[in-house]
């Protein structure tokens, strides 16, 4: 089994036309992905090991797959930052998220061919402020619930190779494609 993963930013100008495009592979899979997977495949549990939510803080390692992790049910959220520090293994958060932006997710799709399955993200950010923003780094968090709290748990991180820069009115939509061959 190999995942990919693809990551795709497009900015769009005051009047919708798109304006600018970058599309590429991705390598920046963070330790708690990595972890969850490993927990989910050997043990049945969601996490193998330590994993930190969005805050720093340790989230107990023994929280029970199923029904804990709701991020095809719409509880995954892609983000955007400033930030400009290299991926590392354990980044936990984003270097800086852009203050005062929403994280929801505008589309999931689905789809399956033969052996390969794709499932993309999709967020469009509006920049309704007077500020002008430069998107340095986008990831995904997905919601992980355990006990009676909900942690916000960071899956990727990427640094873009050049940032973006959305001014007032214009939009820029973050995509993330997996693949899972």
């Amino acid at each position: 089994m190999k995942v990919r993963l693809y990551q795709g930013l497009t900015k769009y100008d005051k009047d919708g036309r798109a304006v600018e495009h970058q599309w590429g592979e991705c390598d920046s899979f963070v330790r708690n992905f990595l972890q969850m997977l490993q927990g989910f495949l050997t043990s049945g549990l969601l996490t193998s090991g330590q994993i930190r939510n969005t805050a720093g803080t340790a989230v107990n390692s023994s929280a029970d797959a199923y029904g804990q992790m709701n991020s095809i049910s719409g509880l995954m959220s892609i983000l955007i930052g400033d930030g400009a520090v290299a991926v590392d293994i354990d980044d936990y958060a984003l270097g800086h998220a852009i203050p005062g932006v929403s994280s929801m997710l505008t589309s999931i799709t689905q789809a399956e061919s033969g052996q390969t399955m794709a499932i993309t993200f999709t967020k469009t950010y509006l920049n309704e402020p007077s500020s002008t923003w430069t998107v340095r780094e986008t990831g995904m968090i997905t919601l992980l619930r355990y006990g009676n709290a909900n942690h916000d748990i960071l899956l990727v991180r990427d640094v873009l190779g050049s940032p973006i820069t959305v001014t007032q009115g214009q939009s820029i939509q973050v995509q993330y494609y997996w693949q899972i061959v």
